[in-house]
Protein backbone atom coordinates (compact mmCIF):
# COMPACT_ATOMS: atom_id res chain seq x y z
CA UNK A 1 0.00 0.00 0.00
CA UNK A 2 1.15 3.51 -0.80
CA UNK A 3 -0.47 6.74 0.27
CA UNK A 4 0.71 10.31 0.60
CA UNK A 5 0.06 13.89 -0.30
CA UNK A 6 1.83 17.11 -1.23
CA UNK A 7 0.69 20.52 0.00
CA UNK A 8 1.52 24.10 -0.88
CA UNK A 9 0.33 27.25 0.91
CA UNK A 10 0.63 30.83 -0.32
CA UNK A 11 0.19 33.94 1.87
CA UNK A 12 -1.76 36.35 -0.35
CA UNK A 13 -2.55 39.05 2.19
CA UNK A 14 -3.03 39.52 5.90
CA UNK A 15 -5.35 36.71 6.99
CA UNK A 16 -5.75 35.40 3.42
CA UNK A 17 -4.04 32.21 2.24
CA UNK A 18 -4.38 29.83 -0.68
CA UNK A 19 -3.76 26.11 -0.23
CA UNK A 20 -3.34 23.36 -2.78
CA UNK A 21 -3.15 19.64 -2.08
CA UNK A 22 -2.57 16.57 -4.22
CA UNK A 23 -3.03 13.21 -2.53
CA UNK A 24 -3.35 9.58 -3.53
CA UNK A 25 -4.08 6.27 -1.85
CA UNK A 26 -3.14 3.08 -3.70
CA UNK A 27 -3.22 -0.52 -2.58
CA UNK A 28 -2.92 -3.93 -4.18
CA UNK A 29 -4.09 -7.15 -2.53
CA UNK A 30 -3.34 -10.60 -3.95
CA UNK A 31 -4.40 -14.03 -2.69
CA UNK A 32 -3.77 -17.65 -3.69
CA UNK A 33 -5.93 -20.47 -2.35
CA UNK A 34 -5.91 -24.19 -2.93
CA UNK A 35 -7.68 -27.37 -1.79
CA UNK A 36 -5.84 -30.70 -2.21
CA UNK A 37 -7.25 -33.52 -4.31
CA UNK A 38 -7.56 -35.76 -1.23
CA UNK A 39 -9.96 -33.36 0.50
CA UNK A 40 -13.67 -33.93 1.02
CA UNK A 41 -14.43 -30.83 -1.05
CA UNK A 42 -13.63 -30.61 -4.74
CA UNK A 43 -9.99 -29.73 -5.29
CA UNK A 44 -9.48 -26.19 -6.49
CA UNK A 45 -7.01 -23.43 -7.10
CA UNK A 46 -7.85 -19.74 -7.01
CA UNK A 47 -5.93 -16.54 -7.62
CA UNK A 48 -7.38 -13.08 -7.05
CA UNK A 49 -5.93 -9.62 -7.27
CA UNK A 50 -7.56 -6.37 -6.17
CA UNK A 51 -6.21 -2.95 -7.09
CA UNK A 52 -7.65 0.34 -5.91
CA UNK A 53 -6.53 3.93 -6.25
CA UNK A 54 -8.15 7.19 -5.20
CA UNK A 55 -6.60 10.52 -6.17
CA UNK A 56 -7.74 13.92 -4.89
CA UNK A 57 -6.74 17.34 -6.20
CA UNK A 58 -7.99 20.12 -3.96
CA UNK A 59 -7.67 23.87 -3.74
CA UNK A 60 -8.80 26.18 -0.94
CA UNK A 61 -8.90 29.90 -0.25
CA UNK A 62 -8.85 30.63 3.50
CA UNK A 63 -9.58 33.87 5.36
CA UNK A 64 -9.14 34.49 9.09
CA UNK A 65 -9.70 37.78 10.84
CA UNK A 66 -10.05 38.92 14.44
CA UNK A 67 -12.02 42.16 14.29
CA UNK A 68 -12.19 42.64 18.07
CA UNK A 69 -12.25 40.68 21.30
CA UNK A 70 -15.95 40.11 20.69
CA UNK A 71 -15.94 39.14 17.01
CA UNK A 72 -13.83 36.72 14.94
CA UNK A 73 -14.40 35.39 11.45
CA UNK A 74 -12.94 32.54 9.47
CA UNK A 75 -14.11 31.54 6.00
CA UNK A 76 -13.10 29.08 3.33
CA UNK A 77 -14.08 28.26 -0.24
CA UNK A 78 -12.64 25.47 -2.30
CA UNK A 79 -13.00 22.77 -4.86
CA UNK A 80 -12.06 19.13 -5.13
CA UNK A 81 -11.52 16.69 -7.98
CA UNK A 82 -11.77 13.03 -6.91
CA UNK A 83 -11.09 10.02 -9.12
CA UNK A 84 -11.29 6.34 -8.20
CA UNK A 85 -10.15 3.31 -10.14
CA UNK A 86 -10.70 -0.25 -8.94
CA UNK A 87 -9.87 -3.47 -10.71
CA UNK A 88 -10.40 -7.07 -9.63
CA UNK A 89 -9.18 -10.19 -11.43
CA UNK A 90 -10.20 -13.75 -10.45
CA UNK A 91 -8.82 -17.01 -11.81
CA UNK A 92 -10.62 -20.16 -10.63
CA UNK A 93 -9.99 -23.77 -11.51
CA UNK A 94 -12.95 -25.71 -12.89
CA UNK A 95 -13.86 -29.33 -12.20
CA UNK A 96 -11.01 -29.93 -9.75
CA UNK A 97 -7.25 -30.32 -10.28
CA UNK A 98 -5.43 -32.79 -12.51
CA UNK A 99 -2.18 -33.23 -10.55
CA UNK A 100 -1.89 -33.44 -6.78
CA UNK A 101 0.17 -30.70 -5.14
CA UNK A 102 0.54 -28.53 -8.25
CA UNK A 103 -1.28 -25.27 -7.48
CA UNK A 104 -1.38 -23.41 -10.76
CA UNK A 105 -4.29 -22.27 -12.89
CA UNK A 106 -2.94 -24.40 -15.75
CA UNK A 107 -3.64 -27.48 -13.56
CA UNK A 108 -7.41 -26.96 -13.80
CA UNK A 109 -9.18 -30.17 -14.85
CA UNK A 110 -11.48 -28.19 -17.16
CA UNK A 111 -11.26 -24.78 -18.77
CA UNK A 112 -10.55 -22.31 -15.94
CA UNK A 113 -13.06 -19.59 -15.10
CA UNK A 114 -11.49 -16.14 -15.45
CA UNK A 115 -13.15 -12.82 -14.75
CA UNK A 116 -11.97 -9.22 -14.67
CA UNK A 117 -13.99 -6.33 -13.28
CA UNK A 118 -13.05 -2.67 -13.52
CA UNK A 119 -14.89 0.35 -12.14
CA UNK A 120 -14.17 4.06 -12.45
CA UNK A 121 -15.77 6.83 -10.45
CA UNK A 122 -15.38 10.60 -10.33
CA UNK A 123 -16.79 13.42 -8.23
CA UNK A 124 -16.18 17.13 -8.76
CA UNK A 125 -17.04 19.36 -5.82
CA UNK A 126 -17.20 22.96 -4.70
CA UNK A 127 -17.65 23.82 -1.04
CA UNK A 128 -17.51 26.62 1.46
CA UNK A 129 -17.47 27.22 5.18
CA UNK A 130 -17.86 30.25 7.42
CA UNK A 131 -17.34 30.41 11.20
CA UNK A 132 -18.28 33.24 13.53
CA UNK A 133 -17.03 33.75 17.09
CA UNK A 134 -19.04 36.18 19.23
CA UNK A 135 -18.03 37.47 22.65
CA UNK A 136 -15.76 34.46 23.21
CA UNK A 137 -18.66 32.17 24.06
CA UNK A 138 -21.00 31.98 21.05
CA UNK A 139 -19.77 30.12 17.96
CA UNK A 140 -21.73 29.69 14.72
CA UNK A 141 -20.60 27.43 11.87
CA UNK A 142 -22.13 27.10 8.40
CA UNK A 143 -21.06 24.85 5.53
CA UNK A 144 -22.32 24.17 2.01
CA UNK A 145 -21.18 21.71 -0.63
CA UNK A 146 -22.24 20.72 -4.12
CA UNK A 147 -21.06 17.55 -5.85
CA UNK A 148 -21.27 16.39 -9.46
CA UNK A 149 -21.02 12.59 -9.64
CA UNK A 150 -20.20 10.41 -12.61
CA UNK A 151 -22.46 7.62 -11.29
CA UNK A 152 -25.69 9.63 -11.67
CA UNK A 153 -27.49 10.56 -14.92
CA UNK A 154 -25.75 13.18 -17.03
CA UNK A 155 -27.34 16.59 -16.54
CA UNK A 156 -29.03 15.40 -13.31
CA UNK A 157 -25.93 14.46 -11.38
CA UNK A 158 -25.56 17.50 -9.10
CA UNK A 159 -26.63 17.50 -5.47
CA UNK A 160 -26.31 20.16 -2.77
CA UNK A 161 -26.05 19.68 0.98
CA UNK A 162 -25.56 22.29 3.74
CA UNK A 163 -25.06 22.24 7.51
CA UNK A 164 -25.35 24.63 10.42
CA UNK A 165 -24.06 24.36 13.98
CA UNK A 166 -24.11 26.51 17.07
CA UNK A 167 -22.19 26.09 20.32
CA UNK A 168 -22.30 28.10 23.52
CA UNK A 169 -19.36 27.99 25.94
CA UNK A 170 -21.30 28.79 29.10
CA UNK A 171 -18.21 28.50 31.28
CA UNK A 172 -17.07 31.86 29.84
CA UNK A 173 -20.02 33.64 31.41
CA UNK A 174 -19.51 35.45 34.71
CA UNK A 175 -21.93 33.48 36.93
CA UNK A 176 -20.43 30.13 35.88
CA UNK A 177 -16.83 31.41 35.86
CA UNK A 178 -17.23 31.95 39.60
CA UNK A 179 -17.92 28.23 40.18
CA UNK A 180 -14.45 26.86 40.84
CA UNK A 181 -15.42 23.22 40.23
CA UNK A 182 -16.40 23.89 36.59
CA UNK A 183 -13.49 24.06 34.16
CA UNK A 184 -15.48 23.97 30.95
CA UNK A 185 -19.17 23.83 29.99
CA UNK A 186 -20.44 23.85 26.44
CA UNK A 187 -23.80 23.08 24.89
CA UNK A 188 -24.13 22.51 21.18
CA UNK A 189 -26.71 21.91 18.47
CA UNK A 190 -26.35 21.13 14.78
CA UNK A 191 -28.36 20.15 11.75
CA UNK A 192 -26.81 18.74 8.59
CA UNK A 193 -27.77 17.21 5.29
CA UNK A 194 -25.44 14.85 3.43
CA UNK A 195 -25.88 13.57 -0.11
CA UNK A 196 -24.64 10.28 -1.53
CA UNK A 197 -24.36 9.05 -5.08
CA UNK A 198 -24.81 5.55 -6.47
CA UNK A 199 -22.27 2.81 -7.06
CA UNK A 200 -20.73 2.84 -10.55
CA UNK A 201 -22.69 1.45 -13.49
CA UNK A 202 -26.17 1.37 -11.94
CA UNK A 203 -27.77 3.40 -14.76
CA UNK A 204 -27.73 1.24 -17.91
CA UNK A 205 -28.24 -2.49 -18.44
CA UNK A 206 -25.26 -4.24 -20.03
CA UNK A 207 -24.72 -7.88 -20.90
CA UNK A 208 -22.78 -9.93 -18.38
CA UNK A 209 -20.02 -12.31 -19.54
CA UNK A 210 -20.71 -16.01 -19.01
CA UNK A 211 -17.96 -18.58 -18.56
CA UNK A 212 -16.80 -20.90 -19.93
CA UNK A 213 -16.80 -19.91 -23.60
CA UNK A 214 -18.78 -21.90 -26.14
CA UNK A 215 -16.58 -23.49 -28.81
CA UNK A 216 -13.96 -20.85 -28.11
CA UNK A 217 -16.41 -17.97 -28.50
CA UNK A 218 -17.37 -15.63 -25.63
CA UNK A 219 -20.92 -15.75 -24.24
CA UNK A 220 -23.00 -12.96 -22.70
CA UNK A 221 -26.33 -12.91 -20.90
CA UNK A 222 -28.94 -10.46 -19.65
CA UNK A 223 -28.29 -9.54 -15.98
CA UNK A 224 -30.81 -10.49 -13.31
CA UNK A 225 -30.91 -6.95 -11.87
CA UNK A 226 -32.45 -4.11 -13.86
CA UNK A 227 -30.55 -0.83 -13.62
CA UNK A 228 -32.20 2.59 -13.35
CA UNK A 229 -31.34 5.41 -15.80
CA UNK A 230 -33.23 7.93 -13.62
CA UNK A 231 -31.39 7.44 -10.32
CA UNK A 232 -31.24 10.37 -7.94
CA UNK A 233 -28.92 10.93 -4.99
CA UNK A 234 -30.00 9.75 -1.55
CA UNK A 235 -29.93 12.18 1.36
CA UNK A 236 -29.38 11.87 5.09
CA UNK A 237 -30.59 14.62 7.42
CA UNK A 238 -29.40 14.64 11.02
CA UNK A 239 -30.14 16.77 14.04
CA UNK A 240 -27.95 16.61 17.17
CA UNK A 241 -27.80 18.35 20.53
CA UNK A 242 -25.20 17.77 23.20
CA UNK A 243 -23.31 18.99 26.23
CA UNK A 244 -19.63 18.83 27.26
CA UNK A 245 -18.80 19.37 30.94
CA UNK A 246 -15.37 19.15 32.61
CA UNK A 247 -14.85 19.45 36.36
CA UNK A 248 -12.16 19.62 39.05
CA UNK A 249 -9.24 20.71 36.86
CA UNK A 250 -9.92 18.04 34.26
CA UNK A 251 -10.29 15.18 36.75
CA UNK A 252 -13.90 14.47 35.73
CA UNK A 253 -15.69 14.94 32.42
CA UNK A 254 -19.13 14.27 30.92
CA UNK A 255 -20.18 14.34 27.28
CA UNK A 256 -23.80 13.54 26.37
CA UNK A 257 -25.64 13.86 23.07
CA UNK A 258 -28.94 13.05 21.39
CA UNK A 259 -29.21 12.53 17.64
CA UNK A 260 -31.99 11.90 15.14
CA UNK A 261 -31.02 10.80 11.64
CA UNK A 262 -33.29 10.15 8.68
CA UNK A 263 -32.21 8.78 5.29
CA UNK A 264 -34.56 9.24 2.32
CA UNK A 265 -34.56 8.45 -1.39
CA UNK A 266 -32.35 5.47 -0.66
CA UNK A 267 -30.69 3.60 -3.51
CA UNK A 268 -31.26 -0.14 -3.20
CA UNK A 269 -32.54 -3.20 -5.05
CA UNK A 270 -36.07 -4.51 -4.63
CA UNK A 271 -37.52 -7.83 -5.87
CA UNK A 272 -39.20 -7.99 -9.28
CA UNK A 273 -41.39 -10.61 -10.90
CA UNK A 274 -39.26 -12.93 -13.03
CA UNK A 275 -41.82 -12.48 -15.82
CA UNK A 276 -40.29 -9.04 -16.42
CA UNK A 277 -37.00 -10.68 -17.36
CA UNK A 278 -35.37 -9.53 -14.12
CA UNK A 279 -35.49 -10.76 -10.53
CA UNK A 280 -34.70 -7.35 -9.01
CA UNK A 281 -34.49 -3.69 -9.93
CA UNK A 282 -32.60 -0.65 -8.64
CA UNK A 283 -34.80 2.14 -7.27
CA UNK A 284 -34.83 5.36 -5.25
CA UNK A 285 -37.29 4.81 -2.43
CA UNK A 286 -37.87 4.40 1.24
CA UNK A 287 -36.98 6.11 4.47
CA UNK A 288 -34.86 4.86 7.36
CA UNK A 289 -34.81 6.56 10.75
CA UNK A 290 -32.13 6.15 13.44
CA UNK A 291 -32.08 7.97 16.74
CA UNK A 292 -30.45 7.57 20.10
CA UNK A 293 -28.21 8.81 22.88
CA UNK A 294 -24.47 8.83 23.47
CA UNK A 295 -22.84 9.06 26.88
CA UNK A 296 -19.20 9.41 27.83
CA UNK A 297 -17.65 9.80 31.27
CA UNK A 298 -13.91 10.31 31.81
CA UNK A 299 -12.12 10.63 35.11
CA UNK A 300 -8.85 10.49 36.99
CA UNK A 301 -9.78 9.22 40.48
CA UNK A 302 -6.16 9.13 41.69
CA UNK A 303 -3.32 11.42 40.62
CA UNK A 304 0.03 11.89 42.36
CA UNK A 305 3.54 12.74 41.21
CA UNK A 306 4.36 9.06 40.59
CA UNK A 307 0.99 7.40 40.05
CA UNK A 308 -2.29 8.09 38.29
CA UNK A 309 -5.40 6.13 37.44
CA UNK A 310 -7.50 7.13 34.41
CA UNK A 311 -10.86 5.62 33.54
CA UNK A 312 -13.34 6.18 30.72
CA UNK A 313 -16.86 4.86 30.26
CA UNK A 314 -18.89 5.22 27.10
CA UNK A 315 -22.31 3.94 26.09
CA UNK A 316 -24.49 4.32 23.03
CA UNK A 317 -28.26 3.68 22.98
CA UNK A 318 -29.67 3.31 19.49
CA UNK A 319 -33.15 2.96 18.01
CA UNK A 320 -34.06 2.39 14.39
CA UNK A 321 -37.10 1.90 12.22
CA UNK A 322 -37.78 1.20 8.55
CA UNK A 323 -40.32 3.99 7.95
CA UNK A 324 -41.13 3.10 4.34
CA UNK A 325 -39.97 1.08 1.34
CA UNK A 326 -40.84 1.13 -2.36
CA UNK A 327 -44.56 1.31 -3.08
CA UNK A 328 -45.92 -2.23 -3.30
CA UNK A 329 -42.91 -3.70 -1.47
CA UNK A 330 -43.46 -4.68 2.18
CA UNK A 331 -40.09 -6.33 2.81
CA UNK A 332 -36.71 -6.96 1.20
CA UNK A 333 -35.06 -10.32 1.83
CA UNK A 334 -31.42 -10.11 2.90
CA UNK A 335 -30.67 -13.73 3.78
CA UNK A 336 -32.16 -17.11 4.64
CA UNK A 337 -31.33 -20.29 6.51
CA UNK A 338 -33.40 -23.46 6.85
CA UNK A 339 -35.37 -21.98 9.78
CA UNK A 340 -34.87 -18.21 9.78
CA UNK A 341 -34.70 -15.27 7.41
CA UNK A 342 -33.30 -11.76 7.51
CA UNK A 343 -35.51 -8.99 6.17
CA UNK A 344 -35.81 -5.24 5.92
CA UNK A 345 -39.53 -4.80 6.55
CA UNK A 346 -41.61 -1.64 6.58
CA UNK A 347 -42.65 -0.64 10.08
CA UNK A 348 -40.15 -2.95 11.83
CA UNK A 349 -36.65 -2.24 13.15
CA UNK A 350 -33.80 -2.58 10.66
CA UNK A 351 -32.38 -6.04 9.97
CA UNK A 352 -35.24 -8.06 11.41
CA UNK A 353 -34.81 -11.78 12.09
CA UNK A 354 -37.94 -13.75 11.14
CA UNK A 355 -38.96 -17.32 11.87
CA UNK A 356 -41.61 -19.46 13.55
CA UNK A 357 -42.04 -18.31 17.15
CA UNK A 358 -43.32 -20.22 20.18
CA UNK A 359 -47.06 -20.01 20.84
CA UNK A 360 -47.53 -18.76 24.41
CA UNK A 361 -50.44 -18.52 26.83
CA UNK A 362 -51.79 -15.16 25.68
CA UNK A 363 -51.50 -15.95 21.94
CA UNK A 364 -54.14 -13.92 20.08
CA UNK A 365 -54.66 -12.81 16.48
CA UNK A 366 -56.57 -9.85 15.08
CA UNK A 367 -59.06 -10.02 12.21
CA UNK A 368 -56.21 -9.79 9.67
CA UNK A 369 -54.34 -12.73 11.22
CA UNK A 370 -51.67 -10.54 12.81
CA UNK A 371 -50.37 -11.41 16.27
CA UNK A 372 -51.54 -8.88 18.85
CA UNK A 373 -50.47 -10.82 21.98
CA UNK A 374 -48.06 -13.68 22.63
CA UNK A 375 -46.83 -13.64 26.23
CA UNK A 376 -46.47 -16.10 29.08
CA UNK A 377 -45.43 -19.76 29.23
CA UNK A 378 -44.95 -21.83 26.07
CA UNK A 379 -47.98 -23.96 25.10
CA UNK A 380 -47.34 -27.64 24.30
CA UNK A 381 -49.41 -30.00 22.15
CA UNK A 382 -50.77 -33.47 22.91
CA UNK A 383 -47.28 -34.97 22.41
CA UNK A 384 -45.64 -32.61 24.87
CA UNK A 385 -43.91 -30.71 22.03
CA UNK A 386 -43.86 -26.89 22.03
CA UNK A 387 -46.26 -25.30 19.53
CA UNK A 388 -45.20 -22.74 16.94
CA UNK A 389 -46.76 -20.00 14.85
CA UNK A 390 -47.80 -21.25 11.39
CA UNK A 391 -45.82 -18.52 9.61
CA UNK A 392 -42.51 -16.77 10.11
CA UNK A 393 -42.91 -13.70 12.31
CA UNK A 394 -40.65 -10.92 13.60
CA UNK A 395 -38.38 -12.32 16.34
CA UNK A 396 -36.24 -9.24 16.91
CA UNK A 397 -33.68 -7.01 15.27
CA UNK A 398 -30.09 -8.11 14.78
CA UNK A 399 -28.98 -4.57 15.71
CA UNK A 400 -27.97 -4.14 19.37
CA UNK A 401 -29.81 -1.71 21.65
CA UNK A 402 -26.74 -0.72 23.68
CA UNK A 403 -23.04 -0.67 22.81
CA UNK A 404 -20.30 0.57 25.10
CA UNK A 405 -17.14 -0.08 27.05
CA UNK A 406 -14.90 0.71 29.99
CA UNK A 407 -11.27 1.70 29.41
CA UNK A 408 -8.80 2.12 32.25
CA UNK A 409 -5.08 2.88 32.57
CA UNK A 410 -2.72 2.81 35.57
CA UNK A 411 0.42 4.93 35.20
CA UNK A 412 3.47 4.19 37.38
CA UNK A 413 6.05 6.72 36.20
CA UNK A 414 7.29 5.44 32.82
CA UNK A 415 5.18 2.25 33.09
CA UNK A 416 1.50 2.14 32.10
CA UNK A 417 -0.88 -0.82 32.35
CA UNK A 418 -4.32 -0.67 30.82
CA UNK A 419 -7.29 -2.66 29.70
CA UNK A 420 -10.57 -2.42 27.83
CA UNK A 421 -13.84 -4.22 28.55
CA UNK A 422 -16.65 -3.66 26.07
CA UNK A 423 -20.22 -4.83 25.89
CA UNK A 424 -23.27 -5.12 23.70
CA UNK A 425 -26.83 -5.49 24.94
CA UNK A 426 -29.83 -6.44 22.85
CA UNK A 427 -30.22 -7.73 19.34
CA UNK A 428 -30.95 -11.34 18.40
CA UNK A 429 -29.09 -14.12 16.61
CA UNK A 430 -30.41 -17.31 15.05
CA UNK A 431 -27.79 -20.08 15.21
CA UNK A 432 -27.89 -22.72 12.48
CA UNK A 433 -24.87 -24.46 14.02
CA UNK A 434 -26.77 -25.06 17.28
CA UNK A 435 -29.89 -26.00 15.32
CA UNK A 436 -28.04 -28.85 13.56
CA UNK A 437 -26.15 -29.84 16.71
CA UNK A 438 -29.50 -30.56 18.39
CA UNK A 439 -30.88 -32.28 15.30
CA UNK A 440 -27.86 -34.62 15.16
CA UNK A 441 -27.66 -35.25 18.92
CA UNK A 442 -24.36 -33.40 19.40
CA UNK A 443 -25.71 -30.69 21.70
CA UNK A 444 -25.52 -31.23 25.51
CA UNK A 445 -29.24 -30.43 25.69
CA UNK A 446 -29.94 -33.73 23.92
CA UNK A 447 -28.48 -35.55 26.95
CA UNK A 448 -29.59 -33.39 29.87
CA UNK A 449 -32.59 -31.06 29.87
CA UNK A 450 -33.90 -28.85 32.71
CA UNK A 451 -32.05 -30.92 35.34
CA UNK A 452 -33.21 -34.26 33.93
CA UNK A 453 -30.26 -36.51 33.08
CA UNK A 454 -29.95 -39.24 30.46
CA UNK A 455 -33.05 -38.05 28.64
CA UNK A 456 -32.25 -40.34 25.69
CA UNK A 457 -33.25 -43.26 27.90
CA UNK A 458 -35.75 -41.60 30.25
CA UNK A 459 -37.26 -38.86 28.12
CA UNK A 460 -38.05 -35.40 29.46
CA UNK A 461 -40.90 -33.02 30.20
CA UNK A 462 -40.80 -29.75 28.26
CA UNK A 463 -41.05 -26.63 30.40
CA UNK A 464 -44.45 -25.22 29.42
CA UNK A 465 -48.20 -25.43 29.87
CA UNK A 466 -50.93 -27.45 28.19
CA UNK A 467 -53.68 -25.82 26.17
CA UNK A 468 -55.92 -25.67 29.25
CA UNK A 469 -53.24 -23.66 31.10
CA UNK A 470 -52.20 -26.42 33.48
CA UNK A 471 -48.49 -27.24 33.91
CA UNK A 472 -47.16 -29.64 31.30
CA UNK A 473 -46.81 -33.23 32.56
CA UNK A 474 -46.53 -35.01 29.20
CA UNK A 475 -43.19 -36.82 28.96
CA UNK A 476 -41.41 -36.85 25.60
CA UNK A 477 -40.08 -40.41 25.43
CA UNK A 478 -38.20 -40.19 22.11
CA UNK A 479 -35.91 -37.11 22.13
CA UNK A 480 -34.45 -38.00 18.73
CA UNK A 481 -37.85 -37.78 17.07
CA UNK A 482 -38.55 -34.58 19.02
CA UNK A 483 -35.40 -32.75 17.94
CA UNK A 484 -35.75 -33.95 14.35
CA UNK A 485 -39.34 -32.68 14.30
CA UNK A 486 -38.88 -29.12 15.53
CA UNK A 487 -35.73 -28.13 13.62
CA UNK A 488 -37.63 -26.04 11.06
CA UNK A 489 -38.82 -23.65 13.79
CA UNK A 490 -36.45 -20.77 14.53
CA UNK A 491 -37.45 -19.87 18.10
CA UNK A 492 -35.58 -22.71 19.93
CA UNK A 493 -32.30 -21.47 18.43
CA UNK A 494 -32.74 -17.70 18.75
CA UNK A 495 -30.45 -16.10 21.32
CA UNK A 496 -29.68 -12.63 22.57
CA UNK A 497 -26.69 -11.00 20.88
CA UNK A 498 -25.60 -9.49 24.22
CA UNK A 499 -22.04 -10.01 25.41
CA UNK A 500 -19.32 -8.68 27.69
CA UNK A 501 -15.74 -9.06 26.43
CA UNK A 502 -12.26 -8.52 27.74
CA UNK A 503 -11.21 -6.70 24.62
CA UNK A 504 -7.66 -5.70 25.42
CA UNK A 505 -4.86 -5.76 27.98
CA UNK A 506 -1.68 -3.77 27.36
CA UNK A 507 1.52 -2.72 29.10
CA UNK A 508 3.84 0.02 27.83
CA UNK A 509 7.18 1.33 29.06
CA UNK A 510 8.56 4.74 28.06
CA UNK A 511 12.26 4.46 27.37
CA UNK A 512 14.34 7.39 28.73
CA UNK A 513 15.80 9.37 25.80
CA UNK A 514 17.25 12.42 27.54
CA UNK A 515 20.80 11.50 26.53
CA UNK A 516 19.90 10.92 22.86
CA UNK A 517 19.45 14.30 21.20
CA UNK A 518 17.79 13.14 17.97
CA UNK A 519 15.06 11.13 19.75
CA UNK A 520 11.89 12.88 20.88
CA UNK A 521 10.61 9.75 22.58
CA UNK A 522 10.54 5.94 22.53
CA UNK A 523 8.42 3.23 24.08
CA UNK A 524 8.02 -0.53 24.01
CA UNK A 525 4.94 -2.48 24.95
CA UNK A 526 3.06 -5.77 24.81
CA UNK A 527 -0.65 -6.29 24.21
CA UNK A 528 -3.35 -8.93 23.91
CA UNK A 529 -6.65 -8.38 22.11
CA UNK A 530 -10.00 -10.19 22.03
CA UNK A 531 -8.88 -12.16 25.07
CA UNK A 532 -12.09 -13.54 26.57
CA UNK A 533 -15.88 -13.60 26.41
CA UNK A 534 -16.85 -12.82 30.00
CA UNK A 535 -20.58 -13.18 29.46
CA UNK A 536 -22.86 -14.15 26.56
CA UNK A 537 -26.30 -15.69 26.04
CA UNK A 538 -25.16 -17.45 22.85
CA UNK A 539 -23.29 -20.63 23.93
CA UNK A 540 -20.14 -22.04 22.29
CA UNK A 541 -19.96 -19.23 19.69
CA UNK A 542 -18.82 -15.60 19.56
CA UNK A 543 -21.85 -13.25 19.22
CA UNK A 544 -19.67 -10.55 17.71
CA UNK A 545 -18.47 -12.97 15.06
CA UNK A 546 -22.07 -13.20 13.87
CA UNK A 547 -22.97 -9.53 14.22
CA UNK A 548 -19.91 -7.97 12.66
CA UNK A 549 -19.47 -4.64 10.94
CA UNK A 550 -21.52 -5.35 7.82
CA UNK A 551 -25.18 -4.60 7.24
CA UNK A 552 -26.38 -8.20 7.02
CA UNK A 553 -26.31 -9.56 10.55
CA UNK A 554 -28.19 -11.96 12.79
CA UNK A 555 -27.96 -15.30 10.94
CA UNK A 556 -25.17 -17.62 12.15
CA UNK A 557 -24.17 -20.61 10.05
CA UNK A 558 -20.96 -22.60 10.61
CA UNK A 559 -19.15 -19.71 12.25
CA UNK A 560 -15.36 -19.83 12.18
CA UNK A 561 -13.99 -19.56 15.75
CA UNK A 562 -12.82 -16.07 16.69
CA UNK A 563 -9.14 -15.61 17.52
CA UNK A 564 -7.04 -13.91 20.17
CA UNK A 565 -4.05 -11.85 19.14
CA UNK A 566 -0.86 -10.96 20.98
CA UNK A 567 1.89 -8.59 19.97
CA UNK A 568 4.73 -6.25 20.75
CA UNK A 569 4.80 -2.52 20.01
CA UNK A 570 7.94 -0.45 19.48
CA UNK A 571 7.49 3.29 18.97
CA UNK A 572 10.29 5.75 18.15
CA UNK A 573 9.76 9.49 17.62
CA UNK A 574 12.48 11.44 15.84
Amino acid sequence: RFYGNANVTLDLAEGLTATGRLGTDFYQFSTRNGIPIASIETALYNESEIRFQETNLEGRLNYNKTFSEDFTLSAMVGGNNMRQLSRRTNLNSNGGLSLEGFYNISNSAAAPIISTNEAQRGINSVFGQVNFGLMNWIYLDFTARQDWSSTLPEGENAYFYPSAAASFVLSELGPIQNISAIDFLKVRASVARVGRDADPYRLVDVYNPITPNLNGLPRYGVPNSQQNPNLEPEFTTEFEVGMDLRLFKGRLGFDVAYYDRSTTNQIFSVPSSATTGYTSRVVNAGEMRNWGYEFQVTGTPIKTNKFSWDIGINAFRQYNKVVSLEEGIDAIARGNTWAASLRIAEGDPYMGVYGQDFIRESYELDDDGEIISNEGAIVVDENGYPTFTPDRVFLGSAIADWVGGVNTTFNFGPLSIGGLVDFQRGGVIHSTSLQWSKYSGMHPETVEYMGEEDIRANGFIYDGVKEDGSPNDIRVMDPQTYYQSIWRAAAPNVYSASFVKLRELRMDFRIPTNSISFLRGASVGIFGRNLAILSADLPYLDPQGVNGAGNDQGLENAQVPSTRSFGVNLSIKL
